[in-house]
């Protein structure tokens, strides 16, 4: 979403690829709707027949084991091309996930070393509801507004979706 925001392209081994909504069923795809007067078929787009979030709204938040910022943990994933990698680093270094859950019956044994990140304690309810804390934090505030008056959280969790991936209060704890 960030990248498509910002419409930003960058190099492949095949030539410069631009953001875009390609392959996304909901933003790319049309509908035949029926014919017009005139017998030509007219054809809308899916995401006027259904009500749906503009993705370009959307606040993602996320858990993860390791506490490397994400620019970090996108290089050592070696999923993106660099170029975009290097155009993304400047706004992804300074988020980081959420604390996250960590069982080790559950979770790859040679994971352990990067489980830097995890929530304490071994009580499954209490993960569970700081689990449910962490996505009421950047959901809730957005439902209402307490008193009429603006909630700083409700604020800048609106702030950060029209910003395509900005973090939330200064914390970065909202992850894009």
């Amino acid at each position: 979403m960030y990248i498509f925001c910002r419409g930003l392209s960058w190099r492949t081994r095949q030539g410069v690829q631009h953001a875009n909504y390609f392959g996304s069923l909901t933003q790319a795809s049309t509908v035949r709707l029926g014919r017009d007067a005139s017998g030509k078929d007219v054809y809308i787009p899916f995401s006027k027949i259904l009500p749906m979030v503009d993705p370009n709204t959307l606040v993602i938040g996320g858990w993860d084991i390791s506490n490397l910022s994400l620019a970090a943990a996108m290089e050592r994933a070696q999923v993106l091309e660099p170029d975009l990698q290097r155009q993304l680093a400047p706004v992804m270094e300074s988020i980081v996930p959420w604390p996250s859950v960590y069982y080790p019956d559950f979770i790859a044994s040679n994971q352990t070393d990067r489980a830097n990140n995890t929530l304490s304690g071994e009580s499954k309810k209490a993960h569970l509801e700081q689990i449910r804390g962490d996505i009421a934090y950047v959901i809730k505030p957005q439902l209402s507004c307490e008193n009429n008056s603006v909630n700083p959280k409700a604020f800048q969790a609106r702030k950060h979706a029209r910003q395509c991936c900005r973090c939330l209060d200064g914390q970065h704890r909202a992850i894009c």
